[in-house]
């Protein structure tokens, strides 16, 4: 596949659920969190492990514009900090006083 073809292909699908279209990727972000969870269990320091996960898409995002990486691997590296970001939502992150859920004022 060439590199301009490789840019014009979205970074989500979409599926049929129920008459709504639905991204792929929230399945895949939700798949990660239960990953996440079971691997990281709260209480997690969960703000650190967001800026190191966003730290993560940057550097993928920089190799693949070096021609080091590929769209595959940001996209990755974006389910991952998506998932921590949904994360933050719903558990919060009491070691840095975030108490859960976070919802808005």
């Amino acid at each position: 596949m060439s590199e301009e073809n490789e840019s014009k292909q979205p970074l989500e699908a979409a599926s049929e659920l129920k008459g709504m279209v639905r991204p792929l990727w929230m399945a895949e972000v939700e798949a990660e969190m239960e990953r996440a969870r079971k691997k990281f269990p709260c209480p997690n320091l969960l703000v650190t492990a967001f800026s190191e996960e966003a730290g993560e898409v940057v550097k993928a995002v920089l190799e693949h514009y070096e021609g080091k990486g590929s769209l595959a691997d940001v996209r990755k590296e974006l389910i991952q900090t998506a998932a921590m970001v949904g994360r933050l939502l719903e558990e919060g992150d009491p070691i840095h006083l975030l108490n859960p859920p976070i919802h808005a004022a």
